[in-house]
């Protein structure tokens, strides 16, 4: 038989590890829909695209994201590790349009 003070102890560490896990967790996902054209990234085997201010990493799409076609683009940004630049997404999906890509500045 289990003393009282031991079981008492084993729904204290129990209940804490309940809490804690939930704090731990990762936040929610954040699906973005980014329209553009995909353009080389750093270093050259990436694929990047900008948008809402930031740098995307979208090497990880299925076909690959085409360079210098304009795009519409929706990925979930994910916590993944990459050597690219760039906030990494998966999951992605995209569909090219006819629009044009702008010519690159020269300076």
């Amino acid at each position: 038989m289990i003393s009282r003070p031991a079981t008492i102890l084993t729904l204290i560490a129990g209940a804490t590890l309940t809490f804690s896990a939930a704090a731990l967790a990762a936040p929610p996902a954040k699906t973005v829909m980014l329209a553009g054209c995909p353009t080389t990234g750093i270093p050259a085997v990436c694929t990047e695209m900008s948008g809402h201010g930031k740098i995307y990493n979208v090497s990880g799409a299925v076909p690959p994201a085409p360079i210098g076609k304009f795009i519409l683009l929706r990925g979930v940004e994910s916590q993944a590790h990459s050597f690219c630049r760039g906030i990494v997404l998966q999951n992605i999906r995209w569909r090219e349009t006819k629009r044009a890509c702008p010519m690159p500045k020269t300076m």
